[in-house]
């Protein structure tokens, strides 16, 4: 964890501008939190006021590192329902980006980012959100912030927006073991996609929370920031950025060549949908050009 924060604090973000056709703007919250072990307990009551004094505590040092994850409840009018997230959420009139992120972490989930018990660590950076034909959506931003005391301090959440909240351990996505391949699927008009996703730990086993897509992304890039500069031999998040990083996968092997070929000059979302109208156009001029031949031996053989 130590590495990851003085890596985001040196991080110079990218920094995207809305353009006049499209303002909308959304943030979000990585939030960390270090969960004390038995072995060394908190002794100083005094709240930390930089990171740099919140990493010197001994008991820090022998913490387990954790990352709060989000799932949306199940709404029919949200894009993004029951989808594995961080907390956030999209810009009201007048507000940063960073006030989105706060405000909407508080209204969710009912954490104060603005009081003395978190600080700011950095920012990812921004990123444009687009629909399957590359039109954008919004500007994302993505906000981290560390918790800087032991407490477990208590979750409100809005059940609206949210069916749960889970703490996971820094640890799981530093495993050396390959994940169990749990991809999700997708149908589009002529089969179905198969996106790298994983199951997160969770304390109730009859809920699944399957991580993928945005969030996944934004997760993999804070993972890579846990490896030391200069290091030798493979990072301890090989397995997990691996996985994230896959190409989706058609159920036709054609279309998997097609959307590889495309993401070389399209994103992702972008390289599928032109893979499958160029697919359906060649369809389209096959068939066509099969019929009159078909009709001329219905009349040779009639």
């Amino acid at each position: 964890l130590k590495t990851l924060i003085q890596q985001l604090q040196t991080h110079r973000p990218l920094h995207l501008e809305s353009p006049v056709e499209q303002p909308r703007r959304a943030a979000v919250c990585a939030i960390f939190r270090c969960r004390p072990t038995t072995l060394i307990q908190p002794t100083n009551n005094t709240i930390p006021t930089s990171i740099q004094e919140f990493l010197d505590q001994p008991w820090v040092n022998d913490s387990e590192p954790e990352l709060l994850f989000i799932q949306r409840a199940t709404r029919a009018t949200d894009r993004w329902s029951g989808h594995v997230a961080f907390p956030g959420g999209k810009n009201e009139p007048g507000e940063t980006d960073e006030q989105t992120a706060e405000r909407e972490t508080m209204e969710e989930i009912g954490l104060d980012l603005n009081s003395s018990a978190f600080l700011p660590v950095g920012t990812l950076d921004a990123r444009e959100i687009s629909n399957m034909k590359g039109e954008l959506l919004m500007v994302l931003v993505p906000y981290v912030y560390i918790q800087v005391v032991p407490d477990n301090l208590p979750l409100t959440i809005q059940e609206s927006e949210v069916a749960a909240v889970q703490w996971v351990p820094l640890q799981f996505f530093l495993s050396k073991t390959p994940y169990p391949d749990t991809p999700l699927r997708k149908s589009f008009m002529i089969g179905n996609v198969s996106f790298p996703a994983i199951d997160l730990p969770t304390e109730d086993e009859s809920r699944r929370m399957q991580l993928w897509g945005l969030t996944l992304g934004m997760t993999r890039e804070l993972i890579e920031l846990t490896e030391t500069p200069g290091t030798m031999g493979r990072p301890a998040w090989q397995q997990f950025v691996t996985m994230a990083k896959a190409y989706p996968k058609f159920s036709y092997s054609d279309m998997n060549v097609l959307i590889r070929f495309f993401m070389y000059i399209q994103p992702p979302k972008r390289a599928i949908y032109v893979a499958i109208i160029w697919r359906i156009m060649v369809g389209g001029v096959i068939i066509g050009s099969l019929v009159p031949k078909l009709l001329r031996l219905k009349k040779k053989y009639i």
